[in-house]
Formats: C-alpha cells, sequence, structure tokens
C-alpha cells in the first residue's frame, strides 16, 4: 500500500470520526399534566405513566411507602424503587432526604405495577433552587433520551417544586416551570448527543416548604434515520401483501 495514500486515508477517516462527536444538547419539550385530577384533597390518584408510554426504559420512584407511614427525613434512597436502565449509572441523591406515606400523595402505574409516590426533597427556603440529584450516562448510551420528572404528586402545594431544571456537561441546561393544583404532571426534556461518562444533574426551585419530586423516568428516542428505515420497512411490507394478493 502506497504510504501516502494510506496517511491521507486515515486523517480523513479521524477527521470524520471528530466531526461524529457532536456536543450533547438539553431541551424542554414540554409536560404531561395533570394525570390525576388536580387537587390536595383527602385520597390518592393513579397516574398511569405506562398508558403514556413513559418509563420504557427505567424509572426510579421516591420513598415508595403505603399511605398512613407518615415518615420524613429519612436516606435519599430508602424505600425507592430502582429499575434504572443500562446507559445510567451512579445516580445519586444523597443531597437531598425522602419523604413518604401521606394520605393524599398521588399514586403512579408503570412498568406494569401500581406503586406508591412519595419524594425527594430539600427545604433550602422559598425562591431557592438546588441541585436533588444527579446521574451519569453510561456504556451504550442511545443518541436522544426522554427524561421524565414526576412533580406536584404531593399533598401540599408548599411542598412541590415551582420549576425543573436539567444541567449537563459544559453547563448546557434547560428548564421549566410547574403549576402546583395537586393533579401529577411529568416534566420532560430530551438529552441528544450524550455520551458515555457524562453527568447530568436535576435542579428544583423551591416554594415555601420544600423542593420535591416524585419520581424520574428514562426513554429512548429513535433517531430519524431509524423511524426512516422502519417506514421504508412497512411500505415495502404494505407492497408485497398487495401483490400477493392480486
Amino acid at each position: 500500500m502506497n504510504p501516502i495514500k494510506f496517511t491521507f486515508i486515515a486523517g480523513a477517516c479521524t477527521a470524520l470520526s471528530l466531526a461524529g462527536l457532536q456536543a450533547a444538547t438539553v431541551s424542554s419539550v414540554g409536560s404531561l399534566v395533570d394525570l390525576t385530577p388536580a387537587g390536595f384533597g383527602t385520597g390518592t390518584d393513579n397516574a398511569d405513566l405506562d398508558a403514556q408510554g413513559r418509563g420504557t426504559d427505567g424509572f426510579v420512584l421516591f420513598n415508595s411507602v403505603p399511605e398512613g407511614t407518615n415518615v420524613a427525613g429519612t436516606p435519599w434512597n430508602q424505600s425507592i424503587v430502582s429499575n434504572l436502565p443500562a446507559y445510567v449509572s451512579s445516580f445519586d441523591g444523597s443531597a437531598s432526604a425522602g419523604s413518604g406515606g401521606w394520605a393524599n400523595y398521588d399514586d403512579v402505574t408503570i412498568g406494569g405495577n401500581l406503586y406508591n409516590t412519595g419524594g425527594l426533597v430539600q427545604s433550602p427556603g422559598n425562591g431557592v433552587e438546588v441541585p436533588l440529584l444527579t446521574f451519569q450516562l453510561s456504556g451504550l448510551v442511545p443518541a436522544g433520551i426522554s427524561l421524565g420528572v414526576l412533580v406536584d404528586n404531593s399533598d401540599s402545594p408548599n411542598w412541590d417544586v415551582t420549576n425543573v431544571r436539567i444541567e449537563g456537561p459544559g453547563s448546557i441546561t434547560a428548564n421549566q416551570d410547574v403549576t402546583r393544583n395537586g393533579g401529577s404532571d411529568l416534566v420532560q426534556f430530551d438529552i441528544a448527543g450524550g455520551l458515555d461518562g457524562e453527568v447530568y444533574t436535576i435542579y428544583g426551585t423551591s416554594p415555601a416548604s420544600g423542593a420535591l419530586i416524585g419520581g424520574v423516568t428514562f426513554d429512548s428516542i429513535p433517531e430519524p434515520g431509524s423511524l426512516s428505515l422502519l417506514a421504508a420497512g412497512g411500505l415495502l411490507l404494505l407492497r408485497r401483501r398487495r401483490r400477493t394478493a392480486t
């Protein structure tokens, strides 16, 4: 092989590889609002996340304990339901505390099961933003990840975040306000181009009593090319069926 041609090809491949490493982005993509009826009255309601197709890759629920146990100030990972996807590691909320068991915290259906929801919480003071938890991407990371944060699931507007913000490497960030009316919401963010080893932080802004979230969901976002291939495959199959029928 001609050494000069080999060097050129290797250099071109390196340039293409570097061009393919796009910087990650985080964007707010709206909320699934009032998955349970609004209101903070006695009694629990069920937010059916399975019906919304959320949490298909994995999820975490905080302090999932029966109503009436009324626990607060517990370690962050006490009584959590953790079903993380393989591409998430080092999930850590140790700067926060657990809370749960209150009579009118909403329930949630996810992964084919019904769970009590509790919360991960900090109380920094009215209007103060705090980092509630961090997680690290690991291994084979999907090109796009839909991250959902369960909010407004508690028994009081004074114990719900007023804003959720996601921050990633290089200070990339996106945030979204929360309307606190007692109907559980799933605040959604897209992470595009995330890479192995990157750390992301979920922040919450506190009302009067404390910044509380109920859980986190993870879903892969298919690449546009994959969707095109699926559509083309479906069209080809349809054509074959039509030919067979005639």
